[in-house]
């Protein structure tokens, strides 16, 4: 669903705190994703958005974390793994407590307002193979600890594809055995096991889009400024060489067909 202007306000009030809290935290972050795509476009929100999308090196991930916690404003929420039990996301949430939304993805969390997500940069592999199995991991990882397994394994097949959903099952059930935090462990091992600083991207949290995340350092920093509302905020340092490898040539032709919806019957529950 696409959300009202009052709802728009109510994320822009949380990426000025989160603008304002880097800033006496000395955190360098940036806007990310449909945001970033938002204000360089459209100069703000894309008319049918429905979050805001921000990005921080891992170095400060830690940092960013102990800073919101302090200084948020009591109606805003760090969601977290460490701070909601079914959160099991690599990434953090923060969530506007003055509204929730009935989505299916958020059912089993406390808080389901508003949000911004703000996404852990890493170091990637310089080499193509590596990156794959890089991906696989973080892949594996999504699926067994984010997911339900009736929204990974189509249980209804035609006989034609009872082999494979039968391999599917027992290949779920042998890696899903295996304690929670083992499969942390690998995936902090993966990252930490890379040298290389040429590549950088956000995969290992959210690696759907692993691959178009990757870009060379030099596309992040120096950082530098985009207006977003008529506020100035961070962006990385080449934005169309960014929004380029993310969207495609054509990042500047909109496209509501591909907007993912986040908010499902929005309230505001301070009315």
């Amino acid at each position: 669903m696409s959300i009202n202007d009052s709802h728009k306000q109510n994320l822009l009030e949380m990426l000025i705190e989160i603008n304002r809290i880097c800033k006496n935290n000395k955190i360098e972050y940036w806007l990310d994703g449909g945001t970033l795509l938002g204000a360089y476009r459209h100069g703000g929100f894309i008319p049918w958005d429905d979050d805001i999308d921000v990005g921080v090196r891992r170095a400060d991930f830690e940092k960013i974390q102990h800073a919101l916690a302090a200084e948020l404003p009591a109606h805003f929420f760090l969601q977290s793994q460490k701070t909601e039990l079914n959160y099991q996301h690599e990434f953090i949430k923060i969530r506007d407590t003055r509204t929730s939304n009935g989505a299916k993805l958020d059912e089993e969390y406390q808080q389901r307002g508003l949000f911004v997500d703000i996404f852990p940069f890493d170091f990637v592999p310089k080499s193509i193979a590596l990156r794959k199995v890089h991906f696989v991991i973080s892949k594996i990882r999504l699926f067994l600890l984010v997911y339900k397994k009736e929204t990974v394994i189509k249980f209804n097949t035609n006989n034609n594809k009872k082999f494979i959903n039968l391999f599917v099952h027992l290949f779920y059930f042998a890696l899903g055995s295996l304690p929670k935090h083992f499969w942390n462990y690998v995936l902090a091992t993966t990252r930490q096991s890379v040298k290389n600083k040429q590549f950088i991207g956000d995969g290992y949290c959210f690696p759907t889009c692993f691959f178009k995340s990757i870009r060379q350092t030099e596309v992040y920093f120096p950082l530098s400024t985009i207006t977003f509302e008529g506020i100035d905020f961070s962006a990385p340092h080449d934005v169309p060489r960014y929004l380029e490898s993310l969207y495609g040539a054509d990042f500047m032709t909109p496209r509501q067909d591909l907007h993912i919806e986040h908010m499902e019957d929005l309230i505001n529950l301070d009315q």
